[in-house]
């Protein structure tokens, strides 16, 4: 229905950022006080490519993209895939200079106020870890069965942050059948318990 023209998209790459420094009051110069990362822009240029349902999905891409509600774009590139928050920058511009034989263009200018991409789905981690039970050189009585490998309850675990800049957790610790005692989450000698 839709077909991402070339050079379709900006903004998915890095977020703009300002650095940030103060003046010395009687020095030249000035020290460093750090990095602003902005909200990001994101603009996005398509077409309708099935011209018979051009006025049918120009209806629908008005009522999709309302300034009113705040959306999710969806990012996939390869075997990532991200999601980002965005409200409209400005109204979606609608181009179609010969209604019968051109195609319907669609340019729609986002802003997202939380600049950094997020997995789309939650990161869940289960405190089981495979085990393997065979050792070499192997000896094996005949007809008798074997396994390979069993699974474990562990009580440790080590989280990933597979993304450009640190971030916070968000951490449920549920039990099933046991308790939980003295849970404690730690990075770099800190913990919470």
């Amino acid at each position: 229905m839709y077909r991402l023209l070339q050079g379709g998209i900006s903004g998915i790459e890095s977020a703009e950022f300002e650095a940030m420094f103060t003046d010395y009051a009687a020095m030249d110069g000035g020290y460093y006080e750090g990095i602003k990362v902005k909200p990001r822009p994101i603009s996005i240029h398509f077409a309708v490519d099935d011209k018979q349902q051009t006025e049918r999905l120009r209806k629908k891409l008005i009522s999709f993209f309302s300034p009113r509600s705040p959306g999710t774009l969806v990012v996939d590139r390869g075997d990532r895939r991200r999601k980002i928050d965005f409200v409209l920058a400005n109204t979606p511009s609608f181009r179609q200079d010969n209604i019968i034989e051109d195609r319907l263009h669609v340019n729609v200018d986002m802003l997202c106020p939380d600049p950094y991409f997020e997995d789309e789905e939650a990161t869940t981690y289960r405190f089981r870890q495979a085990t393997g039970l065979l050792t070499f050189p192997f000896n094996s009585v005949a007809g008798v069965g074997i396994t390979s490998g069993s699974l474990i309850t562990t009580d440790t675990m080590t989280l990933t942050n597979n993304g450009d800049v640190p971030v916070g957790i968000v951490c449920d610790i549920l039990a099933a059948g046991g308790t939980v005692t003295n849970p404690k989450i730690s990075m770099n000698n800190e913990y919470v318990r």
